[in-house]
């Protein structure tokens, strides 16, 4: 997939596919998507239509395998939020008035961020903002509960009280219930309950009620408006979505420069948390959770120590390129002082080995994915000499670090490695998916293994899935 826009726009603006930079992907396939073309599911943005710096049009490169996420209530799921009110049905707003949202500060930093998001994207579509409460006692006759399972005091009382019953999704990954309950506590005649399995969970759920209100995930980055309304409900029932088929799901910000680093200059001064911040809240709008940041000139952890600690905060698991191994960016190295031809595990063991182990120590308190293995510089090989058996010891010194740091056995501890044609030492293409502590799905199995990463490289100008995700080599000199 060379260079494909993908977005929401409105339609008519055009049909066929403008071509920006190449891209590496990690996406999630939602399993209830089918296939995916995605040709047609990405049109081109005509130059006179641009409301955005070109800058910001690249960063959604990355998104082509996640775009049509935010339409999941039109690819199946239920519709529930509605303008008219049925029997039973919960107001969010109506006659000027709208529910307030109450969310437990003891829960996720990344729940307290999305619940206040909610009230923002309420505010979009019907000019009302809802109060924060953070007690029971405020919660007045009709509110939204939020909260995940062992963080919310309110949440686990309406557990225990047998008022929601969330057994088909505590033991799940990412998973969420969206409830109208009726009486849910003394002085309460009705209450819509947003409840998760996990931090992430709950983060989801929130940002699908969003979306449901018609909130698009690209009302930032694509400018999509926010249809007004002057009322909305939700309708009476019990919504639940599980566990992805894909635990880590997202995008590698690749080729940046010029384009969007200079928008980001501009706006920003660097790619530094503010500008994060919008990535990431767009990743957990989409239901992603996993991130490859900009490299070019760049360093996440560095720029900006706020980087990794937000990325932690929202909900975002962080990861480094494929020529980025241990958390840590290529351009780190450049500013310790050493050169390109000193990136070699032949001649400089010792100090990639510090250099390693610094960037475990310095992120090992977020939730990451450590990319493994070894390239030379800049897709090359990193010397005549480099073979398979040097690649074994590279990989074993960065496993015992892994370990030591971490202070258990490495494979409980996430990696990915980029699949080479030859050996990652050699500078040759990725073809595929491979992991020290994974397993491609079997086929005809959507569902990847428990820890498992997906790492798609996208080559062609269509992606498919359709039970398995089919994984083939790229063309001669096409990426």
């Amino acid at each position: 997939m060379n260079g494909l826009t993908a977005t929401e726009i409105p339609q008519g603006v055009g049909n066929g596919i403008r071509g920006f930079g190449s891209l590496e992907s990690t996406g999630r396939l939602p399993r209830e998507l089918g296939p995916i073309n995605v040709s047609r599911n990405c049109r081109a943005i005509p130059h006179h239509h641009l409301t955005k710096s070109i800058g910001q049009i690249i960063l959604l490169l990355g998104f082509c395998l996640l775009v049509q996420v935010h339409q999941g209530f039109a690819l199946g799921e239920p519709q529930y939020v509605e303008n008219t009110a049925g029997p039973g049905d919960f107001c969010v707003v109506q006659e000027g008035t709208a529910a307030p949202v109450y969310v437990d500060t003891n829960d996720y930093a990344g729940v307290l961020i999305a619940a206040n998001n909610l009230r923002a994207d309420v505010n979009r579509v019907t000019g009302r903002t809802p109060r924060a409460v953070n007690t029971a006692d405020d919660l007045g006759t009709n509110a939204i509960i939020i909260g995940t399972v062992g963080n919310s005091q309110v949440i686990d009382g309406l557990i225990q009280s047998g008022k929601i019953n969330v057994s088909s999704i505590s033991n799940g990954l990412e998973s969420y219930i969206t409830q109208v309950v009726p009486h849910p506590l003394p002085g309460v005649a009705n209450s819509l309950v947003i409840v998760g399995s996990d931090k992430r969970g709950t983060i989801y759920g929130i940002y699908d009620l969003s979306a449901q209100m018609g909130v698009s995930p690209w009302y930032f980055w694509a400018d999509v408006p926010v249809p007004h309304r002057d009322a909305l409900f939700v309708k009476a029932g019990k919504y639940e979505q599980g566990p992805p088929a894909v635990k880590y799901r997202g995008i590698f910000i690749n080729d940046e420069a010029p384009d969007l680093t200079g928008w980001v200059h501009k706006t920003f001064g660097n790619y530094n948390h503010a500008f994060y911040t919008n990535v990431f809240e767009l990743l957990l709008r989409l239901k992603a959770n996993y991130l490859w940041p900009a490299m070019w000139n760049n360093c996440f952890n560095e720029d900006d120590p706020l980087n990794p600690q937000l990325a932690d905060e929202y909900g975002i698991v962080m990861g480094t390129s494929h020529v980025e191994p241990m958390m840590r960016a290529d351009k780190e190295w450049n500013r310790l002082g050493y050169s390109a031809g000193e990136w070699n595990f032949l001649t400089h063991s010792n100090e990639l080995s510090k250099f390693w182990r610094d960037g475990i120590e310095r992120n090992k308190n977020y939730e990451n994915v450590i990319t493994i293995a070894m390239r030379g510089k800049i897709d090359t090989p990193m010397s005549e000499s480099a073979n398979i058996s040097l690649l074994e010891e590279i990989v074993a010194t960065e496993r015992n670090i892994i370990a030591d740091v971490y202070q258990t056995n490495a494979a409980a501890v996430p990696q990915d490695c980029a699949c080479r044609t030859t050996s990652p030492c050699c500078g040759a293409m990725t073809i595929g998916v491979t992991s020290a502590v994974c397993r491609r799905p079997r086929t005809g199995n959507a569902a990847a293994a428990p820890g498992s990463i997906i790492t798609l490289t996208m080559s062609a100008a269509r992606a498919t899935t359709s039970g398995s995700i089919p994984i083939r080599p790229p063309k001669s000199g096409n990426r």
